[in-house]
């Protein structure tokens, strides 16, 4: 081998501690991932709870698009994704979620009201909520570091006015009680008796003013921490439009068993070391790299996945499976490229350059376009729909940096080494299907074969019929 085609061995060493890089990586995560992976309820299970809904005030008419969305974002607040929210008939609303911990705090954060309201002691309201400002409810200490709610005022002219007139009013009447979800019939008076009997009373805080209060003011209590945190996000998420009873709950059995998911997983381990094994024999040392990469895929997409918190469901497992054909697109794309190149006649290291240029617009486009397809989905969908798109995305962002971006520069890095110069069969292309340009050939040989579809059409027709009918078959006897 001359000086041309001298080995570099820096290029290679790189490539191999990036593989072993990701090996390590992977092993050693593995697990980690799998633990945190968040299962959604037709994987996992759940609970689910059924509402009777009716409208605060009698005879109002009720919106049930704005319930949804009320509850919904109180849902968010809890941290559960993909929960799955249905209207049953014309006032019943059934709630199901996945990977709750706590299934008490879960019902008080759907099922409150949340109307906050600014009272004095004869029960006369002063303002509400609509004088806070949008998401102005926060967790706070007090001097003596006990948990209290903080609450940044919007309106502070009208806060101000209110509090002035409470402070001027005698001893024991200046009083500004805070309630939650009040209700006709209720007083402070009698609530208050309770408080000094020891009992709990109905409203959340009673506070003297003294003086007028132009700024910020504070919930105090006897509040944990985790209940002064439950009353911010109460008070952030808004107030119901409805009040909900709660008519039943229980436990969600998964629709997908866990002995299912399992063979599932062991369907897709084999499934993706036959796309590998195709990709090696198929395309030599480029389809060893591409397998390598799609372990590094298929790891980068279970990891963000699981650092981001989203819930994987099985229209999620449908998007993976998208995905993975996605990303080994990308390579037989990219590959098969390479491969004209060489049938041109072209060197290798010009035809994996030919190839990355000529590739990469429709890789890009058909990412990009997959992408807006996600993205769409993702913001007006709902549900499962929004668990397909959520995962969608992670494919393609995850196709862009591995397949694209990681597989190029090792390529680029194998081209750089020259050890692959002379070797055009490590690409899966004989010397003998090359021109040699030096004496003025032409491409002679498209690594395609002329085949005859119309004459086989009949085979191909009966093959389809044959298999559709086992498959039938196979399902009635199944069922």
């Amino acid at each position: 081998m001359d000086k041309k085609t001298k080995i570099r061995k820096g290029p290679l060493g790189l490539i191999g501690l990036v593989i072993v890089v990701i090996g390590i990586v992977t092993a050693t995560t593995f697990s980690t991932i799998k633990d945190n992976l968040n299962l959604g309820l037709d994987l996992r299970g759940g609970f689910e709870i059924l509402y009777e809904v009716e409208p605060l005030n009698e005879g109002a008419s009720m919106d049930m698009n704005a319930v949804i969305n009320s509850i919904s974002k109180r849902i968010n607040v809890l941290g559960v994704s993909e929960p799955s929210i249905s209207v049953e008939g014309d006032n019943r609303v059934r709630v199901q979620l996945a990977g709750v911990a706590d299934q008490d705090t879960a019902r008080e954060m759907i099922g409150t009201t949340a109307n906050l309201t600014f009272r004095d002691v004869d029960d006369n309201e002063l303002a509400d909520s609509s004088i806070l400002s949008e998401g102005g409810a926060t967790l706070a200490y007090d001097e003596n570091g006990q948990p209290v709610v903080s609450l940044k005022i919007k309106d502070s002219e009208k806060f101000g006015e209110i509090t002035k007139e409470i402070s001027g009013k005698s001893s024991g009447e200046n009083i500004m009680i805070i309630w939650l979800d009040y209700t006709e019939g209720e007083s402070y008076k009698a609530e208050a008796a309770k408080a000094n009997q020891g009992e709990e009373p109905a409203y959340i805080s009673a506070a003297t003013v003294s003086s007028q209060i132009t700024g910020d003011c504070q919930i105090s209590g006897r509040f944990t921490e985790d209940e002064a945190r439950t009353l911010a996000n109460l008070i952030n998420s808004g107030s119901l439009p409805v009040k909900m009873t709660e008519i039943s709950s229980n436990v969600v059995s998964a629709e997908f068993g866990s002995d299912a998911l399992e063979k599932t997983a062991m369907a897709g381990m084999i499934g993706v070391a036959l796309i590998a094994l195709f990709l090696i024999i198929r395309y030599r040392v480029p389809g060893m790299l591409a397998a390598i990469m799609l372990v590094a895929y298929l790891w980068a997409v279970f990891g963000l996945y699981s650092a981001i918190g989203a819930v994987f469901t099985l229209s999620g497992i449908g998007a993976l499976v998208l995905g993975v054909g996605m990303t080994v697109d990308v390579n037989i794309i990219y590959f098969e490229r390479i491969r004209q190149e060489l049938y041109k006649g072209h060197s290798v290291p010009n035809a994996i350059s030919q190839g990355q240029t000529v590739s990469f617009s429709a890789i890009f486009d058909s990412q990009f376009t997959t992408l807006i397809t996600a993205l769409i989905m993702y913001i007006w969908g709902t549900g499962s729909v929004k668990g397909f798109a959520t995962m969608l995305i992670v494919t393609v962002a995850m196709t862009m940096v591995i397949n694209v971006c990681l597989s190029r520069f090792l390529m680029n890095r194998l081209s750089a080494s020259h050890i692959c110069d002379t070797h055009p069969e490590w690409f899966g292309v004989r010397k003998s299907q090359m021109p040699d340009l030096s004496k003025g050939e032409n491409q002679f040989y498209t690594g395609t074969r002329n085949l005859n579809y119309t004459g086989i059409s009949k085979k191909i027709i009966t093959v389809a019929v044959i298999i559709i009918a086992a498959a039938a078959g196979m399902s009635i006897f199944q069922t």
